[in-house]
């Protein structure tokens, strides 16, 4: 007599050459599963940049920034190449009229020994920001778009990334690279 772990119990044979229904399934929802998948995660990792996050909107209102404090303004730095900058030193900005809707001020600058100024008209519009991931209009504006009196530069449009409405502002300027910013410094 055999033990009851020798005797052979009946296994159900499986037909392999017919793919089952949950097969089936399996492969027709892979891709729909994957595509979700991959959007879900490219939308929650997403670039973020401060300009567009709602906690930092106190901090960007740009006509704020410009009128709480004096009309002289140092370029204290900035990250990206521009033809017009090349071998300028000593630039500083000076605002000739402000309004809630835009200001006409000029760039200062010594260039090769040489002061020179530019004069621009500028504009102030307002871009939108990110609540829980979700587009915002501001009641404030946030950005100028800047053209010179003469025409002969390409305009320029600037965000206001952070301002301390006392000492410091920090523009991201959109047409450069990614990335890219000015500080100015209050004289």
């Amino acid at each position: 007599q055999k033990h009851p772990w020798q005797q052979r119990k009946h296994k159900p044979t499986v037909n392999s050459s017919k793919p089952s229904s949950m097969h089936l399934l399996v492969f027709a929802v892979t891709p729909f599963i994957t595509a979700v998948l991959a959007k879900s995660y490219s939308v929650h990792y997403e670039e973020n940049r401060i300009d567009a996050e709602s906690e930092y909107v106190q901090y960007q209102d740009i006509y704020k920034a410009f009128s709480n404090i004096p009309d002289f303004y140092w370029l204290f730095g900035f990250n990206f190449h521009s033809t017009h900058t090349v071998n300028k030193s000593c630039v500083y900005f000076d605002v000739e009229t402000l309004t809630e809707e835009g200001m006409n001020y000029s760039s200062n600058f010594i260039r090769f020994g040489m002061s020179g100024k530019i004069e621009y008209i500028g504009q102030f519009y307002s871009t939108m920001y990110k609540n829980m991931s979700v587009d915002q209009e501001r009641d404030r504006h946030n950005s100028l778009y800047a053209r010179t009196k003469s025409g002969a530069w390409v305009p320029m449009n600037y965000t206001l990334i952070y301002s301390d409405y006392k000492n410091c502002s920090i523009f991201r300027v959109l047409q450069a690279e990614r990335g890219t910013y000015s500080i100015l410094q209050y004289a």
